[in-house]
């Protein structure tokens, strides 16, 4: 089926409108950090596959962030993927990159009742799914194979936790899953990643490419983000080179903000940790095994 041409003034933005059997419209969003490759390699892939199939709803593909993929930079002016926050409900067009990016892909995110947004990873890491802890949330995740599945405690949402383009359609009443596909080196990963994209638009009644999902050989470990770590002084140092899943033990020293020890207060997994720390801003956050 060939894309809506409606959709043709806004850069990297394809709509493949579905044949009326689903009223309920997929989103899969790439690369919305420019230097985050994968995604954007998933949608060319999929452009091709589905003018060649028979959707049963409609069908958003936006590349999240045109002008940094080309620039091969993180963002431009401001990370894009802060900026969908609650106030941000209703959104005008901006003075920046970013924000005027989000005003124009914003219409297909509200119009889409599930959206997979596709991330990686600058440093080795093995694919996980971030999402909201709930059973319609979870099914979803655990199509992507994952060994984690990390969602935030109800009693724990920093800013940085709410306000994602998952967040955004969850508020709408959608399911939002954030997938961060593992290293964007991964000379595999583009074929892997594909494979659950279309197991995931399949999932959710978009389309059938006729597969059947693989059984997990280890069940995915879901996990709770509780904490979060914020340096107070510029002389913070972790006290080792941390990556996404490493295990901290109760008391085990975690860094040195400054002569003061940070130690982990139960039994943890680092996530997210930075490589370029900054003063009062997340170093890493803490999770636990729900």
């Amino acid at each position: 089926m060939k894309p809506d041409q409606s959709f043709e003034h806004i850069e990297g933005v394809t709509h493949f409108p579905g044949n009326g059997q689903s009223d309920k419209p997929v989103c899969i969003m790439g690369s919305i950090h420019g230097n985050e490759r994968i995604g954007a390699a998933i949608l060319e892939e999929l452009k091709g596959l589905l003018a060649s199939v028979d959707l049963r709803s409609d069908v958003y593909l936006i590349l999240g962030n045109p002008e940094a993929y080309r620039q091969d930079v993180r963002f431009i002016d401001t990370d894009m993927n802060r900026l969908f926050g609650i106030n941000r409900d209703v959104i005008s067009p901006g003075d920046n990159i970013e924000e005027k990016r989000i005003a124009e892909i914003v219409p297909a995110l509200s119009e889409s009742c599930y959206l997979l947004d596709i991330h990686s990873t600058i440093k080795p890491s093995v694919p996980f799914v971030y999402c909201e802890p709930d059973a319609k949330h979870i099914a979803l995740a655990t199509l992507m194979g994952v060994h984690y599945i990390v969602s935030a405690s109800p009693n724990f949402t920093p800013d940085d936790l709410v306000t994602s383009a998952d967040n955004f359609v969850d508020r709408r009443g959608g399911i939002g899953i954030t997938f961060e596909s593992g290293w964007h080196k991964d000379p595999h990963a583009i074929d892997d990643v594909l494979f659950r994209v279309k197991l995931f638009l399949q999932k959710t009644g978009a389309c059938d490419f006729g597969l059947v999902q693989p059984e997990n050989t280890t069940s995915s470990k879901h996990l709770t983000i509780y904490n979060h770590v914020v340096p107070q002084s510029t002389s913070f140092v972790f006290s080792r080179d941390f990556n996404n899943f490493d295990a901290v033990m109760k008391d085990e020293i975690i860094g040195n903000d400054g002569g003061t020890e940070i130690r982990a207060e139960r039994d943890s997994f680092i996530i997210f940790p930075k490589k370029d720390i900054q003063l009062e801003k997340i170093a890493c956050y803490l999770a636990h095994v729900s």
